[in-house]
């Protein structure tokens, strides 16, 4: 299953909802993880059909399409995949972040189980992330959207290829900051 712009527009919708401390964390570090003019190549991929979400005539992004088959994507990655660089922190706007933007710093992991968790971003990124280097307590809020999209997002195959290649790189040394609780009677 493909996921559809519908789902990608209501997971943007609940990830706005909430944020993964209550202050601005670029007041900290400058918004490092924003700023192109500091990390001239910085940006990200966008996942397989989240470019619907978005105007390539946008003035926030420049828009680079590649070919799957030239980087190190899951072989079920092929095609054209897109990566976006922002202009910057002036020209935010925090609405149009996509989805690996929205979920930072916390990334999706799925144990050596098949149990999907959340860990701090290993990503290879030009910057220290000051909350993931002082293993900041994100928002319980926060943390439960991300899980819920990224188990949604996980429906659609090369989501979950990407996902279990990024885990199976890591191994199972990896510290969890966020699994979904289980009773008796199931997950809550």
């Amino acid at each position: 299953m493909n996921i559809s712009e519908e789902q990608y527009r209501q997971i943007y919708e609940d990830l706005d909802k909430v944020s993964p401390v209550l202050f601005d964390c670029g007041m900290i570090c400058g918004a490092s993880c924003c700023d192109t003019e500091r990390h001239e190549d910085l940006g990200m991929y966008l996942l397989p059909g989240e470019e619907a979400v978005h105007d390539r005539d946008d003035p926030c992004f420049d828009w680079m399409v590649d070919a799957a088959e030239d980087y190190d994507f899951p072989s079920s990655w092929t095609g054209d995949v897109y990566f976006i660089r922002c202009h910057g922190t002036f020209l935010c706007e925090r609405e149009k972040r996509p989805i690996q933007c929205r979920t930072f710093p916390a990334a999706p992991h799925l144990t050596s189980g098949g149990e999907l968790v959340l860990i701090y971003s290993d990503a290879d990124v030009p910057y220290i992330c000051p909350m993931i280097a002082s293993e900041a307590e994100l928002s319980t809020a926060f943390l439960k959207a991300t899980l819920k999209a990224w188990r949604t997002l996980m429906g659609d195959q090369r989501i979950y290829d990407l996902v279990k290649q990024a885990s199976d790189r890591r191994g199972d040394e990896v510290k969890v900051i966020w699994r979904e609780a289980v009773t008796d009677a199931g997950a809550v």
